[in-house]
């Protein structure tokens, strides 16, 4: 007999904890309903429930989106209902204008109500919402992209021209573009011109805009105070353009308003070395080109006044300054201090209005005569037709390689590598013979590149900047028979101590010209789509618990451009026959979306079914896996109800054991 460890009594409580246990397990399942209550319960079975609820709630979700959809086509057929009650009535009204007992002013009549009726038309396919979505507006989130681009609102007409400055137009010439502006009323045009003044057009109101095929003359809208003493406008132009089938007029508005027309004015110089007296001087190695003017404002502007005059004498603009006006350029005369000599050069020019110009030798460029082998690793090309040899194009009946030509710097030192070749990384043949120390059967060209900037920045008039105000270029001939000597002797006879340059007008006036382009807009439509036709609204029914399980309502966008009603009239005997047909194709467009849509409703109806046949099914078998059932719970709860109060008997009875120790002591 022990009292220190009751081992029956410990035995009865360890089998009580069990049963309780179970008992406990089971009454939480027949409270809650559920086998499963928590993860511990079944963990493969929890999962695989998890599962089947998302898919059972994304169902039902799903199927209410769907109804959704029956709302929304329901909506449109039903607009379209109504609006193939309005084109029965054009029917009845088009065939009634057509019969020609009517009088005008009948037709009058009765035109009035078929503009009402398409006034309303165009009120439906506007504004018919379903959830503020509207049903006949393009959604550019949901429009089929036929193109590979957006494309822009407006797509102005390629137009350009060019046309001579004269006495009677120089005044009025835009010298900045030609800035359009729209709004409801219409288009006008304006432009700053070299007088100083602002002119522009009168309002071209829309109905003519539209009537021109969406085009107008500007010399027909332009005040008389431009126009000369016969009547003629300073300048013709013809804007011209055609909006995207799907730009409203608010797009096109905001699309021209953006727009403006490019304008600009040039006119061609020629250089020339003058001796002291300003006499032209020839010098038969060396080759001027012709100047042109980076800014036709800049090149005429009058220190006098400060305006514009296009009629310059030929010294009124640019002279050397000084003179003789080379500042800078390489002293070396022999060759081998010309090959170390990285001098380079530069002119000096002042040019009234703007004050000092500086030309500097910006690149000296390279072409060979030859033309090279394959195996040399030269860059060639074929191309047909002519080679230039000095400043004459020799023509050959067949197809010959590219000359070989590089960028080689702006030094004399460039020169003269020019002449003998580069032969290391990037090799190419020197200019001279290879009796003279290059690789040259035929010789070649040197090119310096001159660039005029302005010594500071300068405003005058509507002329303005600093860089590039003209460029010009000195062609150097290298002959099969010329040595590196002999070429710095040729540049060294020019481009010295004495050289005086000089840019002056050698065309007349009537060589100097303006130019007008074509307008350019920046404003795209945001529907990245092409052919009116094919377009189409796509509205995407989620109608499954998983990504990509949606039904597709695809439909045209209707209106009355589309159906071929926006300009359909009952005014005259042919337009109201004209009107039947008309009507009779809208009526068949409009009956033909109905069927779409009505073929839309009864697949949602289908599919909505299905889903809850699909739902119904997956509760089935969620159920199984997670419901308790109730009555083979409850015999085990039954069972675990007994064992606990046996358990709870035992554990009194066990506890009673020890005190028959006590019998011992009496």
């Amino acid at each position: 007999m022990i009292i220190q460890h009751n081992l029956l009594a410990m035995n009865a409580q360890r089998q009580f904890q069990l049963s309780d246990t179970k008992k406990s397990k089971s009454s939480e399942k027949l409270s809650s309903g559920y086998r499963i209550n928590r993860s511990a319960d079944d963990a493969a079975g929890l999962a695989i429930s998890e599962k089947m609820r998302r898919q059972i709630r994304g169902l039902n979700q799903a199927s209410a989106n769907i109804m959704d959809g029956v709302g929304y086509v329901q909506t449109g057929e039903g607009a379209l209902n109504e609006v193939d009650d309005m084109l029965h009535r054009m029917t009845e009204l088009a065939v009634q204008a057509s019969n020609d007992t009517n009088t005008d002013q009948d037709r009058e009549y009765i035109d009035m109500e078929i503009q009402q009726i398409k006034s309303e038309m165009s009120r439906v396919f506007e504004t018919t919402s379903f959830n503020e979505r509207l049903i006949w507006q393009p959604d550019p989130d949901k429009l089929v992209q036929v193109g590979t681009e957006k494309k822009y609102t407006v797509t102005f007409k390629n137009t350009h021209i060019g046309y001579d400055v004269t006495d009677s137009n120089k005044g009025f010439i835009p010298y900045n573009g030609i800035k359009l502006a729209a709004d409801e009323e219409g288009i006008k045009a304006s432009w700053k011109a070299y007088d100083g003044n602002t002119y522009e057009t009168s309002k071209v109101d829309w109905d003519t805009v539209v009537a021109g095929g969406y085009s107008f003359k500007l010399e027909d809208y332009m005040p008389d105070s431009v126009k000369d003493g016969s009547g003629n406008p300073p300048f013709t132009f013809t804007v011209g353009f055609t909006p995207n089938s799907y730009a409203t007029r608010d797009d096109i508005i905001a699309a021209i308003n953006q727009s403006s027309i490019s304008t600009s004015t040039n006119a061609y110089y020629e250089l020339r070395f003058e001796d002291s007296s300003g006499n032209k001087v020839t010098h038969p190695a060396m080759t001027l080109t012709e100047a042109r003017a980076a800014s036709f404002a800049a090149s005429y502007v009058s220190a006098a006044n400060g305006g514009h005059t296009f009629d310059a004498p030929d010294d009124a603009f640019i002279e050397p300054s000084p003179s003789p006006n080379l500042v800078t350029y390489p002293s070396s005369i022999t060759a081998s201090d010309a090959r170390e000599d990285g001098t380079s050069w530069t002119f000096k020019f002042n040019m009234q209005g703007i004050g000092g110009v500086t030309a500097n030798c910006v690149n000296v460029k390279y072409y060979s005569y030859d033309h090279a082998d394959d195996d040399l690793g030269y860059w060639w090309d074929w191309r047909p037709g002519y080679i230039w040899v000095g400043n004459e194009r020799v023509y050959e009946p067949h197809y010959q390689e590219y000359q070989i030509s590089r960028n080689l710097g702006n030094t004399l030192k460039d020169v003269m590598k020019g002449l003998t070749g580069e032969k290391g990384d990037d090799p190419f043949p020197g200019l001279l013979n290879s009796d003279n120390g290059g690789d040259s059967d035929s010789g070649g060209m040197i090119t310096f590149e001159f660039r005029a900037d302005a010594d500071s920045a300068f405003s005058s008039g509507s002329a303005s900047g600093k860089d590039g105000i003209f460029t010009f270029q000195l062609w150097l001939e290298v002959g099969r028979d010329d040595t590196e000597q002999s070429v710095l002797d040729k540049i060294n006879s020019v481009l010295n101590a004495d050289t005086r340059l000089d840019v002056y007008i050698g065309h007349s006036s009537n060589n100097e010209g303006a130019y007008i382009g074509t307008p350019t807009s920046s404003h795209k439509i945001d529907t990245p789509v092409y052919d009116y036709d094919q377009y189409e609204k796509h509205i995407l029914i989620q109608a499954g618990s998983d990504k990509g399980q949606y039904i597709d309502i695809h439909y045209k966008i209707l209106n009355m451009d589309m159906l071929g009603l926006l300009d359909t009239n009952a005014l005259t005997q042919e337009d109201s026959e004209n009107a039947i047909e008309e009507v009779k194709h809208a009526l068949h467009t409009v009956n033909e979306e109905r069927a779409v849509f009505g073929a839309y409703q009864n697949r949602l109806e289908h599919a909505y079914n299905a889903n809850k046949n699909t739902e119904e099914n997956t509760q089935a078998a969620e159920s199984l896996i997670r419901d308790t059932d109730m009555a083979a719970e409850m015999v085990s709860f039954s069972t675990a109800n007994i064992l606990a109060q046996f358990g709870e008997s035992m554990i009194t009875q066990a506890n009673q054991t020890p005190n028959g120790v006590l019998s011992l002591l009496q």
